[in-house]
């Protein structure tokens, strides 16, 4: 349950996110409540692990992370789980539906590629399965990018109507930095394969970048968390970690 300004939007991101950045499990946590570890958190999100609940994006995250090969297990729903299996539920949604207009999914699903290209944790047919629902999404951004390098949240359908964002939800400022910087920041984790055309990628980088120097400090705090994407997306394919940025 999301309590308080400082917690997350999304369900289990704070978990995948030190995951990322590779904490280990063994690191203590504190909560208002008391201490824990961080493996005691990973483990009750294995336990509470749903197919069906809101997000399931950054607990797959999470879980790919940490797991070995061939790894399933048991929720508490007495679902027998396995990546073939989440990996199938991400790709049965159709698109935009989901958090941040899909593009969740497609981030999770690069992070099952990634781990199961060092340690399998995909049947080889479900691996095939990923690679070409991602050159799909691939194909699809490419036609709908707008002239000017941007997306928004009819990616999967359409180009923007207009140059101009709009207060139409969806078409907003914030909108178009969360739809372009996912798909740069995807993209920049996918294997090569995966990538569109280097124009493409060129001109979203840039309608981001030249988008960002134009904000207000209003604009920035107003959009920031939206921000976080399109300046790790631009710091990736600059092969560098946000914070080494100059």
């Amino acid at each position: 349950v999301n309590q308080g300004i400082t917690t997350s939007s999304h369900v289990d991101h704070t978990m995948a996110s030190l995951a990322e950045v590779g904490t280990p499990l063994d690191f203590v946590i504190h909560t208002p409540e008391r201490q824990t570890t961080y493996r005691s958190i990973v483990e009750q999100a294995l336990h509470d692990f749903s197919l069906n609940q809101v997000e399931y994006e950054w607990s797959a995250v999470t879980f790919a992370l940490f797991v070995t090969s061939d790894a399933d297990w048991v929720t508490q729903e007495g679902q027998r789980m396995t990546f073939d299996r989440i990996a199938r539920r991400m790709m049965r949604q159709e698109m935009p539906q989901g958090v941040c207009f899909g593009n969740h999914r497609l981030h999770a699903l690069v992070i099952l590629l990634r781990v199961d290209s060092q340690t399998p944790i995909l049947s080889p047919q479900r691996r095939r399965d990923v690679m070409d629902y991602l050159h799909g999404m691939t194909r699809r951004l490419v036609q709908t990018q707008h002239p000017h390098g941007f997306w928004n949240v009819d990616w999967p359908l359409r180009q923007p109507e207009q140059s101009q964002p709009s207060q139409k939800e969806g078409d907003r400022l914030g909108d178009r930095i969360i739809a372009t910087g996912h798909a740069l920041e995807w993209w920049a984790l996918a294997p090569r394969e995966l990538h569109p055309p280097r124009h493409v990628l060129a001109s979203a980088g840039q309608w981001l970048a030249r988008t960002v120097e134009e904000l207000s400090s209003d604009q920035i705090q107003e959009n920031y968390t939206y921000l976080t994407h399109a300046g790790r997306s631009l710091a990736l394919w600059r092969g560098v970690r946000p914070a080494e940025v100059p």
